[in-house]
């Protein structure tokens, strides 16, 4: 009997393990297994749309694009959720059939759940509406931001939704003309530039709690742009370089489990010569070394103004080189140095719509600022390869 027991209890385990074998991630689902599980729940708005643009009493297609994400653990890299975004397919060239719905599902027990919805009934997007994923405060949980034009393509409107744990929060309260995101105050935080309504000129909108604000305005004037107090016109290094640019997926999986006290490996970024957008040319001694950050908000090791002879090509670090670097080198260069198994580790959250895959391109930001106040700003590029 005893035996006939514990036979029982090897038996369930057996049973056990088989099933914790044999469950999937959301990574492992296909294509196709994941567009069919998102059209058989789609949002009731996106079907009252279809509805509404039918051919001959038929429904208008509804299409569903998605992406990866890491909705709570900030990590970056744990992705058990998808976004997606829905829309139609149709002839209608009005703005009425444009644009569409968001939903957030998480994957539970083998399959998407619907985890939320916006938290606002208005369509987003328009035409050519493109969508993806930005970090917008620095918390490794990304917002979802939706790009269109207008008909004449003139002008392009955002929206942008938060994750609140069951909805997608309307960041914005609606859309807006938007040049883009910049982070004016160094605080992390990136602000959203848009045109301001009724004139000419430039709005900044800072986010304050869980909604976008106005923060300040700056006219169309680019002086007014470079003055200390209201600076947005960026000053660009005319050469740079980084120093490893290439980083394989199996150095990136190790840095997540490292514990060890050793971080003496770095990363280093290189500025040279740089100049402000309206041409006027700045020496490096000139950058306020403490306000560097490297994205996603990396504090540097360590950093230094360097000053070359130019006449020394073996003392040139931009790979880029040419006369010009060579012969502005003068102006010196800001060598900045970052721990690389943060930076290994930081990688994903650059491309927060799915795991990294060797050939991958991710652009890195180095944003500072002058002592005076304007903003330097730099993008340099780095590869994800196969392990060696």
């Amino acid at each position: 009997m005893k035996g006939s027991f514990l036979g029982l209890l090897l038996m369930l385990a057996m049973i056990a393990a088989s099933r914790l074998s044999a469950q999937t991630s959301l990574l492992d689902l296909t294509f196709e297994q994941i567009e069919r599980q998102l059209l058989e729940q789609p949002p009731q708005a996106i079907v009252a749309m279809s509805q509404k643009f039918a051919v001959n009493d038929v429904p208008a297609p509804i299409v569903a694009s998605y992406s990866y994400a890491d909705l709570d653990s900030g990590k970056g890299y744990e992705f058990n959720f998808l976004v997606a975004f829905y829309h139609i397919v149709t002839y209608d060239a009005t703005p009425q059939a444009t644009g569409g719905f968001l939903r957030v599902f998480q994957f539970r027990d083998d399959r998407l759940v619907l985890a939320g919805d916006q938290d606002t009934p208005r369509k987003v997007g328009g035409f050519s509406t493109e969508w993806n994923l930005v970090d917008v405060n620095g918390d490794g949980i990304p917002e979802i931001e939706v790009d269109s034009t207008s008909v004449n393509g003139q002008d392009h409107s955002l929206s942008l939704f938060m994750w609140t744990g069951s909805s997608l929060h309307d960041l914005i309260g609606g859309s807006v003309q938007a040049f883009g995101f910049a982070d004016l105050d160094h605080d992390g935080t990136l602000e959203i530039l848009t045109a301001r309504a009724g004139g000419s000129g430039i709005d900044a909108l800072k986010l304050f709690g869980q909604n976008y604000r106005f923060f300040k305005s700056f006219s169309e004037d680019t002086g007014d742009w470079a003055a200390p107090d209201d600076n947005i016109v960026p000053v660009r290094p005319q050469c740079k370089a980084v120093e490893p640019d290439r980083f394989s997926l199996d150095e990136i999986q190790r840095s997540k489990n490292d514990r060890s006290q050793n971080n003496d490996d770095t990363v280093l970024f290189i500025l040279d010569n740089l100049k402000q957008v309206n041409g006027y040319w700045i020496t490096a001694d000139q950058v306020d070394l403490a306000s560097i950050v490297v994205s996603p908000h990396l504090t540097p090791l360590r950093m230094s103004v360097q000053h070359r002879n130019p006449n020394n090509d073996d003392d040139n670090h931009d790979k880029d080189s040419s006369s010009t670097c060579r012969e502005m080198s003068w102006l010196g260069s800001v060598a900045v140095w970052v721990s690389r198994r943060d930076f290994l580790r930081s990688l994903q959250q650059l491309q927060p719509e799915g795991p990294l895959q060797a050939g991958d391109q991710l652009q890195v930001i180095l944003n500072a600022f002058l002592r005076d106040g304007r903003q330097v700003s730099a993008a340099f590029t780095v590869s994800i390869v196969d392990n060696p």
